[in-house]
């Protein structure tokens, strides 16, 4: 074999390794997995790094600080996320036009009544479930700013960590849009070092389009 032969097999060689290690594995399928997994309707495992876009309506987060009360309503929110390997799931969710309800001495910081950028991480725990926690070091999906409106007992910066299980009611349906719900009662979350729950919910899609379900393989 000729030595010009030989550099040609290594350097085929090298780029193989390359691109072997540059594609991301996929443990998973839609037919043989042992995870949660999703898939395309057609029944084949979406691809790692897939997007999906959605929106939600009225969410609220509650707690107690001491002895007061703690509500925040945002009318409006923004999911960004990316569909990765044996059911995990990472992204952000974009709450515009939050308030400060309660208490009604208080508000949130200009900053924050304009926007609210949560990071996460997620994984599916079941086909009509999920769990997802603050991607921040901590759990911490973000941190407000409560500010003086009018005799604040409670001003500071508070990080809002843990995890919430979230039903995904439609999950092993093959549809165009899917439902996440969350509810109060499945809240793992704290507002500083306080207990807090959340409720809301928002429809998501492949940003691509198509139809898509959760599946454990067989």
């Amino acid at each position: 074999m000729s030595r010009v032969r030989l550099v040609l097999l290594g350097v085929l060689a090298a780029c193989a390794l390359s691109a072997a290690a540059s594609t991301p594995a996929f443990a998973g399928s839609c037919t043989g997995s042992t995870n949660w997994v999703f898939c395309s309707g057609a029944g084949t495992e979406l691809a790692s790094g897939t997007l999906v876009l959605g929106l939600g309506g009225l969410s609220l987060l509650a707690s107690t600080v001491g002895l007061v009360e703690v509500k925040i309503h945002c009318p409006d929110v923004h999911v960004h996320g990316l569909l990765l390997s044996l059911g995990h799931f990472h992204g952000t969710l974009t709450y515009l036009g939050c308030r400060l309800v309660k208490p009604t001495t208080c508000k949130l910081s200009t900053a924050n009544e304009s926007k609210i950028v949560a990071s996460f991480n997620g994984e599916l725990t079941g086909g009509k479930s999920a769990t997802i926690t603050g991607s921040a070091a901590g759990e911490e999906f973000a941190v407000v700013e409560i500010v003086q409106k009018s005799s604040c007992a409670i001003i500071a910066n508070y990080k809002i960590t843990g995890s919430q299980l979230v039903s995904i009611p439609k999950g092993e349906e093959s549809v165009a849009e899917q439902e996440i719900v969350a509810t109060k009662e499945n809240s793992h979350l704290k507002f500083g070092v306080e207990p807090a729950s959340y409720s809301g919910s928002a429809n998501v899609m492949l940003a691509a389009g198509g139809t898509w379900l959760n599946m454990f393989g067989v």
